[in-house]
Parts: structure tokens; sequence; C-alpha cells
């Protein structure tokens, strides 16, 4: 029994804990042309959280990278891939630093693709609503101090898109 809690501990610690993993191999590009050589494919895991995307390291599963969904600017299919945009500080040399864009291609099957575009799109949908960025006619009026307990899975719709092959065992 002391060698579960210790187990359940340490997992709670983890800091992709409760996160939706996809693993996917990240296409580094060297030039500006897509280049489609093995040697620029790195493993690691994608880690979809409620209020960020993790780069996990494929053997230690530490992060890499976090990108708050405040700094995607656009993420979904591109071609074969996976392609995540973010905003990203680069410093220049006299010590003052710019805004720029960094473009993420990560290699995954069609159907996750989709299911992980879906995940983030409702992560993203429920913190705007959270935040009262929107307004929703559907959305039942509840008082202030039960607005600030509301999780992601409370306002997510029962009925979920299909995903290619999910009925499939």
């Amino acid at each position: 029994m002391n060698v579960l809690r210790c187990t359940y501990v340490w997992q709670k610690n983890w800091a992709a804990f409760g996160a939706k993993l996809f693993k996917a191999k990240q296409r580094r590009l060297v030039s500006r042309k897509r280049d489609s050589a093995s040697e620029n494919l790195e493993d690691v895991w994608l880690a979809v959280e409620e209020e960020c995307i993790s780069i996990l390291d494929a053997t230690k599963l530490n992060p890499v990278f976090k990108y708050k969904y405040r700094s995607v600017v656009t993420f979904g299919g591109w071609k074969e891939d996976f392609m995540l945009v973010v905003n990203k500080m680069t410093s220049k040399g006299s010590g003052q630093s710019e805004l720029g864009t960094e473009r993420l291609l990560f290699v995954l099957p069609r159907g996750k693709i989709l299911e992980i575009t879906l995940l983030i799109a409702s992560y993203i949908n429920a913190i705007v609503r959270q935040q009262g960025l929107t307004f929703d006619v559907t959305m039942k009026k509840t008082s202030a101090a039960t607005d600030k307990n509301i999780k992601v899975w409370d306002m997510e719709s029962a009925e979920w898109p299909m995903l290619p092959g999910a009925g499939l065992i």
C-alpha cells in the first residue's frame, strides 16, 4: 500500500499530470524548404493541458518547452503534419528583445491531428468563456462565486465529434 501511495504522490507532482499525451516526431526545419530527411525528425511527446501545451522529452518525459494558450497564434493540420505557431521573444544583440513567431511542425497520424486540434480548440474556447470575452446565449446565468469554480469539463458539450476510427476496436 505504501508503494501505491508513493507512486500516486510522484505522479501528482509530475509536470504533465492530467494532460492528454500525444506521441509525435518534431520536424526540425533547417531552411525555408520543407526537408523530409529522417535526420530532421526528433521523437517528442505533446502534452495538452488545461492552460498550456508542453513539448516533453521523449525519454524522460520532462518538459522542454511550455506554451500558454495566449502565446498560440494558430494551430491545426498543415499538409501531412500538425502545425503550432507560437509567439516567441527573441533577443537582439544590444540587450533588446523582439516579439516574433515560431512555426513548429509535428508528424502525427491524421486521426491524432484532428483529436489534438479539437482538444486545443476546446481548451481555448473554455478559457475565452471563463474570462467573459464572448457572450454565449446558451450558457445559464450563475452567481459570480460559482463562475470562479467552473472547470473546462463542466463547459464542454456532452456530444463530442466523431473521430475517424474512434468506434473501431
